[in-house]
């Protein structure tokens, strides 16, 4: 939402460039911080320098667009790039999860067309709201329109993302409910549940076998 407002506010400076590259920084930085929670959602390691060099390319690509054309396609490449970027390893991330859950598979859809979003900004350099100056023109409704539509994407986004993460709350701890803290193996709650979903599977009729055993003095 901050990045929208600051994006209309950019028509009101006679050089936008300096509001643009905060708004797209801030972007940046959220798609990053969506990166590592997933990270920590789906328990995959978390590459930091993988991360850092990302970060690194980012203000590289920023701190070369001060030496171009404010309107140049080239410098609109170089603003588009590192948030192309930054999106693809979220949908690695998604990948890597195995996309088990509908939200999961929900998130990839979604950040997919927020890849395809920046690809179109990046071809079609006349995009509404690439650069807002009030010199060239834009229909302020197509650019208000555009910026909705992105702010729209990020809201739908991030409470996917929420979701997910009640979700993934709630597994864990229906999980610990299940498993004996000492031994990591199943109680007697958690035993049912997997008998019962081994059972349910119409498909599987393979003969199926039970193995029981007694340690004495285990705990000690």
């Amino acid at each position: 939402a901050i990045c929208a407002i600051l994006s209309l506010s950019a028509t009101e400076y006679e050089s936008p460039r300096h509001i643009v590259i905060i708004t797209y920084s801030m972007t940046i930085i959220n798609i990053i911080a969506v990166a590592i929670g997933l990270h920590n959602n789906y328990k995959l390691k978390v590459n930091w320098k993988e991360i850092l060099v990302i970060l690194l390319f980012c203000l590289t690509c920023y701190l070369i667009t001060f030496e171009l054309h404010e309107h140049s396609h080239i410098c609109n490449v170089f603003m588009q790039l590192p948030v192309l970027l930054c999106y693809a390893v979220v949908v690695r991330v998604l990948i890597l999860s195995g996309l088990e859950r509908l939200v999961d598979r929900l998130l990839l859809v979604l950040t997919l067309f927020s890849c395809v979003h920046i690809v179109i900004r990046i071809v079609f350099f006349d995009w509404p709201d690439v650069y807002m100056h009030p010199d060239m023109g834009y229909n302020d409704l197509g650019a208000c329109l555009s910026i909705f539509i992105g702010l729209c994407v990020h809201i739908v986004r991030n409470l996917l993302l929420l979701l997910g993460t009640v979700s993934h709350m709630l597994g864990e701890a229906c999980e610990q409910s299940e498993i004996d803290e000492l031994s990591k193996i199943w109680n007697r709650r958690g035993f049912d549940r997997q008998v019962g979903r081994i059972l349910a599977r119409k498909e599987d009729r393979s003969p199926l076998s039970v193995v029981m055993g007694d340690l004495d003095h285990f705990k000690q």
